[in-house]
């Protein structure tokens, strides 16, 4: 499981944050690591989110660290280390036309998630899951979930999307999976931690 925490673009105070990370820390056994969301991909911001990454690392319990730009970002984030994989795509439109940075060949597809909404069928799906396999992204999640928060449930075709990712050489099941449930996890905790959103 991994623990929701929200970095407002650069904006939300490191004490604010590092807050968080130890209320997850502390309260939650089963938290193995730290999902980042609204990283800045302000060059201004690395030392910042490079201060986080080493903060969730003091806490011997959690082992990752998932960021969360939503869109690409500049390389010096990736090889500077300021989370174990990061989102370079988040939206329920574009994934067609989306075009990844040079960089994203060059480290292994571990390092990269996408994930998209607002695909309501089994074939759209199957097209976003090819498209992050040639992309390089090892961490992918599609659901037809739409509106203010289309990540509240699993995607109505949850086992053909188990099942269509298991035929594709990379990513595995196993990665679907812990990203499905990573979503899940995140917004039941979202719903009993409501006082520490911002």
């Amino acid at each position: 499981m991994i623990g929701y925490v929200a970095t407002g673009y650069g904006t939300r105070s490191l004490s604010s944050i590092e807050s968080d990370i130890e209320l997850w820390s502390s309260s939650f056994p089963e938290v193995s690591g730290i999902f980042l969301n609204e990283e800045s991909k302000n060059p201004a911001e690395l030392s910042f989110y490079q201060t986080i990454y080493d903060y969730v690392l003091t806490k011997s319990e959690l082992k990752t660290v998932i960021a969360n730009p939503g869109t690409n970002t500049p390389e010096s984030f990736i090889s500077a280390l300021t989370a174990n994989t990061t989102m370079l795509f988040e939206s329920g439109t574009g994934w067609e036309s989306y075009a990844t940075d040079g960089y994203v060949a060059n480290y292994s597809r571990s390092r990269f998630a996408a994930s998209f909404y607002d695909l309501s069928t089994t074939a759209e799906m199957e097209s976003a899951v090819n498209l992050a396999q040639e992309r390089n992204f090892g961490y992918v999640f599609a659901t037809d979930g739409t509106g203010a928060n289309p990540y509240d449930a699993l995607p109505s075709y949850w086992n053909e999307e188990v099942s269509y990712v298991a035929s594709v050489p990379e990513p595995s099941t196993m990665v679907l999976a812990g990203l499905g449930v990573l979503w899940l996890a995140w917004w039941r905790q979202r719903r009993r931690l409501t006082g520490i959103w911002r």
